[in-house]
C-alpha cells in the first residue's frame, strides 16, 4: 500500500493526510504496510485501527499487522483465513483475543467468544 502524502493548511494549523486518515498538527497516521517478501492480501482503516494482511511470497504465511490509531500501538501476529457468509475472513489470536478482519470491517472478540468491538471499513 502506497500512503500518498498532502500538507493542508486550515485555520492556520497544519494538517497531514496519510492514507484516509487525518489529524491535527504534530499527530501522523500511516496505514500499516508489509514488511519486504510479503504480498499484501487485504488492508482495513477504520476510524479506531488500520490493519494490513499480509502473505509471505516464499511459504504463503498470512501475518496481521495492526496498529491502534489512538495510541499507535503496534501488533504483529501469525494470521489465518476461513470463508464465512462475509466473504474470506482473516484473523489472528493473541492471549485469547481475535481480531477478524472482514472485507467490509474489522470486529475483536473476547476470549469468551463475545464482541469487544466491531467498525466499518472507512
Amino acid at each position: 500500500m502506497r500512503a500518498r502524502i498532502a500538507a493542508v493548511l486550515a485555520a492556520a494549523t497544519p494538517l497531514v493526510v496519510f492514507g484516509t486518515g487525518v489529524f491535527g498538527a504534530g499527530t501522523a497516521y500511516a496505514a500499516p504496510t508489509c514488511d519486504r517478501g510479503q504480498t499484501l492480501i487485504r488492508s482495513i482503516d477504520t476510524v479506531s485501527a488500520g490493519v494490513a494482511i499480509c502473505q509471505w511470497q516464499g511459504d504463503g504465511r498470512l501475518e496481521y499487522h495492526g496498529m491502534a490509531k489512538s495510541s499507535g500501538n503496534i501488533i504483529d501476529l501469525p494470521a489465518s483465513s476461513r470463508s464465512g457468509p462475509r466473504g474470506t475472513v482473516y484473523y489472528a489470536i493473541n492471549n485469547g483475543y481475535e481480531y477478524d478482519v472482514y472485507p467490509d470491517g474489522l470486529t475483536i472478540l473476547n476470549p469468551d467468544g463475545s464482541v469487544m468491538s466491531s467498525e466499518p471499513a472507512l
